[in-house]
């Protein structure tokens, strides 16, 4: 079935593992009331896993697609967490205009890290992302000490972006993504 929000799904319970039924195609909606950063899934405890799902993440209103504020599909600010198998939907382009400024899947430093924060050990593989401003991002954000690393890619497919795959410290330090 299909599970429609405004406000996106936060896990903030170390080890949860969230996973399709076999022979099932749960869809998650979110499309927010207002322009804002919400994510469809926003993971911030570690030893996560988001597998099987199909996740559709609308831009804001139409009338302010292009103000989405760097929104995402799958935000992780944690470690040991697994992302595969799933679909990602955006709405680049939904209105004929430029693309909105999102992120399918965004890897990076802890929010509130001003003091430093680590994200290491995600496994992203088997995911197809589409509709998005940049389909795959790893990036250190919030603190000139906060760290990315080990961060892995594998069978992905990004169609359908202005940008597939990205990586860009704008503080911080990010090692070991492939």
């Amino acid at each position: 079935g299909t599970y429609t929000n405004s406000q996106g799904l936060t896990v903030d319970v170390s080890n949860v593992d969230i996973t399709a039924a076999e022979n099932t195609n749960p869809t998650l909606s979110v499309e927010p009331d207002s322009v804002s950063g919400t994510a469809a899934i926003d993971i911030t405890a570690d030893g996560v896993t988001i597998s099987g799902l199909t996740i559709e993440r609308i831009s804001a209103a139409s009338d302010n697609r292009t103000l989405a504020g760097h929104a995402q599909g799958i935000s992780v600010q944690a470690s040991d967490v697994v992302i595969e198998n799933n679909e990602l939907i955006g709405s680049l382009n939904a209105d004929g205009g430029t693309p909105d400024e999102f992120d399918g899947i965004v890897v990076f430093d802890p929010y509130n890290s001003g003091d430093g924060g680590t994200t290491e050990n995600v496994s992203i593989s088997n995911n197809d992302v589409s509709g998005f401003d940049t389909g795959y991002v790893t990036t250190v954000f919030y603190s000139l000490s906060s760290i990315v690393r080990d961060v892995s890619f594998a069978n992905n497919n990004a169609t359908n972006n202005r940008i597939g795959f990205a990586a860009k410290a704008h503080k911080g330090s990010i090692s070991g993504v492939s």
